[in-house]
């Protein structure tokens, strides 16, 4: 879950000049600041279309958009990039075959991530620690496995948290989905994963960094001062996590060098694909305070290190560092039916701003698919804004929330009272943008008693 914590005096000054303009909109009934009113078709890559899917209404004061995901056209018109579309792939499916790994998803983001890649088509490997299979999970680890299951409770996936669960609907959404344990602290055991992957495609064309250690006690210990941490919880959040995404990009190298060298070949089924793709799911901690120091500290060490590998990759591979905003995950779900998330978090979880974990994979299908991605390598991204320059909506709640920077959800998360909030339309505030130096400069909520 990724957490905005902007309550500095820019941000009030930015909320106050707003706020009036954004009422008397709504007021007035027009709804010019709707994100469909917008054209943004032209983002698109020049070989994707829309899809139509079914809508789940979650607002009251909020109509949602039906939700699209991004497809291939089917046309077999040219294309001005070298690495053209395989006009003869199912459209509905633009990453059938690519070879893909997402790492830490057997719930959550990387959970979603790896639904989405499994709806597109793909193979995807699915790795973490909570297995319900005894002969997979190393006798040593068992307990610990057990320890971290966390049971689901999306009503669409049910049952336990796993990555043999994730790997099943996966298959069922489409794709080919195949669980490996791994604890990515351990070395050899990420070896050994690459080593599969190797014998079992001999390429990769996407790699999602993704797994990520909270530290115990969350979401309580979250926010101490790293005075009271200590070393505990930086080891925790830079070792499965920063360190464990620069391990897993290094050893997978050899498989997306390979991948790279055979571009739009048929006999490697990723032709709709103009280079690989590595992911590295960041948030905003990266750029202004959130939870605390070690966290924020990997964060930003995340969003470089995928600067700094871009340079070093050229346009051979597209690097980019994802921001989801705030999440529904089954975590966020368990703290808030226990009391936990109004009493540490304090951040309101309105429907129509809450993302789902699926919607970080649809902006990473739609990366891969798009032949001038190159351009956006070495950057971060906040993943509501590529879904405005992409055009899709949430296919699970049928919203496109809004980013986290922008009044669209700053106004009602931070200027207006629950009851103010069912008097307006959360579409009717304009969609502007804070600026990121001015992100940068926010200070932390007030956060509940620690004692």
């Amino acid at each position: 879950m990724t957490i905005l914590t902007l309550h500095g005096c820019l941000v009030h000054y930015f909320l106050a000049l707003l706020m009036p303009m954004a009422v008397v909109i709504d007021h007035a009934g027009i709804y010019a600041f709707q994100p469909q009113q917008f054209n943004i078709a032209r983002h698109r890559p020049k070989n994707a279309v829309v899809v139509k899917q079914s809508a789940v209404s979650l607002a009251r004061s909020t109509t949602p958009t039906v939700p699209t995901r991004i497809q291939l056209q089917s046309s077999t018109s040219s294309s001005s990039s070298s690495f053209s579309a395989n006009t003869t792939t199912d459209p509905t499916k633009p990453l059938k075959g690519c070879i893909c790994l997402v790492t830490g998803a057997s719930r959550g983001i990387g959970k979603g991530i790896a639904l989405e890649l499994g709806t597109a088509g793909a193979v995807v490997y699915i790795t973490g620690t909570s297995s319900s299979d005894s002969t997979m999970t190393p006798p040593s680890s068992k307990e610990n496995a057990a320890a971290t299951a966390l049971y689901s409770t999306s009503e669409e996936t049910g049952g336990p948290g796993t990555i043999e669960e994730t790997a099943r609907l996966v298959t069922e959404a489409g794709g080919v989905g195949i669980p490996v344990y791994c604890n990515h602290a351990n070395d050899d055991q990420v070896q050994a994963l690459m080593d599969k992957i190797q014998r079992d495609h001999g390429r990769l064309d996407i790699l999602v960094n993704n797994a990520f250690r909270i530290p115990p006690g969350a979401p309580k210990s979250l926010f101490k001062p790293f005075w009271e941490q200590g070393a505990e919880c930086w080891d925790t959040v830079h070792t499965v996590g920063l360190r464990s995404h620069f391990v897993a990009t290094c050893m997978a190298m050899p498989l997306l060098q390979r991948a790279q060298q055979t571009p739009n070949n048929n006999n490697n089924n990723n032709n709709n694909m103009a280079r690989p793709l590595i992911v590295m799911i960041s948030s905003f901690g990266g750029l202004t305070y959130t939870f605390n120091t070690p966290y924020g500290v990997a964060k930003a060490a995340v969003d470089r290190m995928a600067k700094d590998m871009a340079v070093e990759l050229g346009d051979s591979m597209c690097v980019v560092s994802l921001w989801p905003g705030l999440v529904m995950t089954e975590r966020t779900k368990q703290t808030q039916e226990t009391g936990d998330w109004d009493e540490y978090v304090q951040l309101p979880l309105i429907d129509g701003l809450v993302e789902s974990p699926q919607f970080t994979g649809q902006a990473i299908v739609a990366l891969a698919v798009d032949k001038d991605n190159s351009k956006r390598t070495g950057k971060y991204h906040v993943v509501a804004e590529l879904a405005e320059e992409y055009d899709f909506d949430d296919v699970v709640t049928g919203f496109r929330p809004p980013s986290i920077r922008s009044l669209r959800f700053l106004a009602p998360t931070y200027g207006m009272t629950e009851e103010q909030r069912k008097n307006i339309s959360i579409n009717s505030i304009p969609n502007w943008k804070l600026p990121f130096w001015v992100m940068a400069m926010g200070q932390p909520p007030k956060k509940a008693n620690q004692s």
